[in-house]
């Protein structure tokens, strides 16, 4: 799936988007993941450490939303909890809010807390797919967010 996201433009770098959630266990992310022969595919829970493996990523940035109140904050994560094991959205429709892919999680989060920033990012649309996709690559090219860290796995 990841091969597929990125070849949908001339500059991709992300196939995959989340968002952090401190805990008491220590920093996580919400992300919607495709069914593969492990998983069926749904909206979870992973560790950092997870998200970021040597296995699933060969590098990956964290990004900040611009101008964010603690409470809209709180808004963000509380809509992606809501939505933990919910099914991942095969059909990749943003008017469906039954399932979700990774990006579609995203911006709707933003979105419940008071920061939709879905007209400011590129929609891509894709033969067979029958809305505009959000790809995950086009959240990084937001003016709306900026980058704090970039990780890179070099042994890969």
């Amino acid at each position: 799936m990841a091969k597929i996201v990125l070849t949908q433009s001339d500059s991709s770098y992300f196939s995959h988007v989340g968002l952090l959630l401190k805990t008491t266990n220590g920093i996580s992310v919400v992300h919607a993941i495709p069914p593969d022969l492990n998983n069926q595919g749904a909206v979870l829970i992973e560790s950092l450490s997870d998200f970021f493996s040597f296995e699933k990523a060969s590098a990956g940035s964290i990004f900040r939303l611009r101008g964010i109140s603690s409470r809209e904050s709180k808004l963000i994560i509380d809509y992606a909890l809501k939505n933990v094991d919910k099914p991942f959205d095969n059909n990749y429709l943003y008017s469906d809010d039954s399932t979700y892919y990774c990006t579609e999680l995203v911006l709707k989060s933003l979105a419940a807390g008071g920061k939709d920033i879905k007209s400011n990012v590129k929609a891509v649309d894709i033969l067979t797919i029958s809305e505009p996709v959000v790809l995950p690559d086009n959240l990084r090219l937001s003016k709306k967010l900026e980058k704090i860290l970039d990780i890179e796995f070099k042994d890969k």
